[in-house]
């Protein structure tokens, strides 16, 4: 049996903001500094989105906080991201 090629990360790990279920929202980022103004904008966007839907403050705020630079790599088919510990 060989290896699934789709497992094997195409780029180099680095920054980008991500859901805590592993959605990717913006990145890739070069450095720290970067990856948190893409997450200031990131959070933004949800922000104001919910807010026009009317969606209570405690939801909108629980959706905001779920959201973060995570350094990692995407893997598999669907490009999933996977975050790394070092």
């Amino acid at each position: 049996m060989t290896a699934d090629p789709s497992r094997t990360p195409e780029r180099p790990p680095s920054w980008w903001v991500a859901t805590d279920q592993g959605v990717v929202l913006a990145g890739p980022y070069d450095d720290w500094p970067r990856a948190l103004v893409g997450h200031a904008r990131a959070v933004a966007r949800i922000r104001e989105a919910l807010e026009r839907e009317d969606r209570p403050s405690c939801f909108v705020a629980e959706r905001c906080l779920a959201v973060a630079p995570r350094w990692g790599v995407l893997a598999g088919a669907w490009q999933h991201f996977e975050p790394l510990v070092d």
